[in-house]
């Protein structure tokens, strides 16, 4: 059974942030639970009947999800029993797959930012969840959280999948640039990488937004890389951020291997030892999650040549050995590296030209916002850089990308 005693103001301030997230924060809601929650169902349905435009359907929507979000939120907060916390996560599924029968096929913006701003901010949200103390030791808890998690993949694929991943990367990277925290590029990124495992898992159908979230969180973690360099952030105090930590372990692997520089990459994994010792224990890795784990990296590794896929092949083929001596948490960490190793050579080898004009777009919008006096060479650079996308190597087109986006964060601090 889930335990009912948790920490009220951890949850209390998810509450808070639930519904300023959705920007539904004007009305209070009765949580499952309550003696009159099917009066206030009833309202949510009549709501639905008298709304004719599908744009207008389509935002309703939205604003309910933000309610089931906020639901969860206050059940949670509360330390009701199992079962009011499982209608509350069931009534969240329904909502959210109700918004993707709305928003599917709409091109009105907004709608696509709604969308977009749900998947961010409902991903912190779950994410920062499912690290609390209760709910990471919780089996049903976690389940509860991954099935949240992926009705929120489904949403994505519903609404910017196939060939509508155009610009998604730069619109989610302005709506996680609202926070305006320290560590809002990290809280952004393992939003952004939460998705991205539920939309690898999802299958066919996802795999230009797969590569727009890797165009969206090369932007956020490179910003990030920028201020560990400059002195005004601190891995530790990531490390003690709510999360998800088996999530944070996929997003510092993915900046160790955007760092240049050996000191930077020393620090990410000496970080990522202490992130993997925590989720020992913790034990949140298992047998089955190593097992999904290593299958993740295996499907994200087929259809590389062996070459490209030879570094993931090692830590695929090394997690199985450490998970046949029962070395979960090892298991798990190797399991990770085949999965960015993959992916990043998988991106590599299918990107577009579209797709680094995308990231050239966003790097001229963070060069635009610098504040005073802006170096003149960047812009040139950046120039550069665009003339070349459609000609060179998207290997080489990316590299550029990566070294001019490290010194705009530099330039930013």
């Amino acid at each position: 059974m889930m335990k009912k005693q948790i920490v009220s103001g951890f949850f209390v301030a998810i509450a808070a942030s639930a519904m300023l997230s959705s920007g539904n924060a004007e009305a209070a809601t009765l949580p499952p639970g309550n003696p009159f929650y099917f009066v206030q169902d009833g309202m949510r349905s009549l709501r639905r009947t008298f709304t004719f435009s599908p744009v207008s359907r389509a935002l309703l929507e939205a604003r309910l999800v933000g309610e089931r979000e906020a639901d969860i939120a206050k059940v949670v907060g509360a330390g009701k029993d199992e079962a009011v916390i499982g209608d509350a996560f069931v009534a969240y599924g329904e909502e959210v797959k109700a918004l993707r029968a709305a928003a599917e096929g709409i091109d009105d913006e907004r709608v696509l930012s709604s969308v977009g701003s749900i998947l961010v901010g409902n991903n912190r949200f779950f994410n920062e969840l499912i690290g609390d103390d209760v709910f990471k030791a919780d089996a049903n808890g976690r389940d509860a959280v991954l099935f949240a998690r992926g009705s929120l993949a489904d949403l994505a694929i519903g609404t910017f999948g196939g060939d509508r991943a155009d610009g998604f990367a730069s619109r989610v990277i302005s709506i996680a640039r609202r926070d305006g925290s320290a560590y809002a590029e990290i809280s952004a990124a393992e939003a952004l990488m939460s998705l991205e495992l539920g939309i690898a898992d999802a299958g066919k159908g996802s795999e230009s937004l797969v590569r727009a979230l890797k165009i969206a969180k090369d932007d956020l973690l490179i910003a990030f890389i920028g201020k560990l360099k400059a002195g005004s952030v601190s891995l530790n105090k990531v490390i003690d951020l709510p999360g998800d930590e088996a999530v944070r372990l996929y997003v510092f692997e993915e900046m160790r291997i955007r760092a240049h520089d050996a000191d930077t990459k020393g620090k990410l994994a000496q970080a990522e030892q202490r992130l993997v010792a925590d989720i020992a224990a913790s034990r949140l890795a298992t047998a089955a999650s190593v097992q999904e784990a290593i299958a993740r990296a295996i499907r994200t590794k087929t259809g590389l040549s062996a070459r490209s896929g030879e570094e993931a092949a090692y830590f695929a083929e090394q997690a199985g050995t450490l998970l046949m001596n029962n070395a979960y948490d090892l298991a798990f960490q190797n399991a990770v590296m085949a999965y960015v190793s993959a992916s990043e050579a998988s991106f590599l080898a299918n990107a577009v030209p579209d797709e680094l004009r995308e990231a050239i777009v966003i790097m001229k919008r963070r060069y635009d916002a610098l504040p005073g006096a802006k170096p003149a060479f960047v812009e040139k650079r950046i120039g550069a850089i665009a003339d070349m996308a459609g000609t060179a190597l998207p290997q080489a087109t990316l590299a550029a990308i990566r070294e001019i986006q490290l010194v705009l964060a530099l330039l930013h601090k």
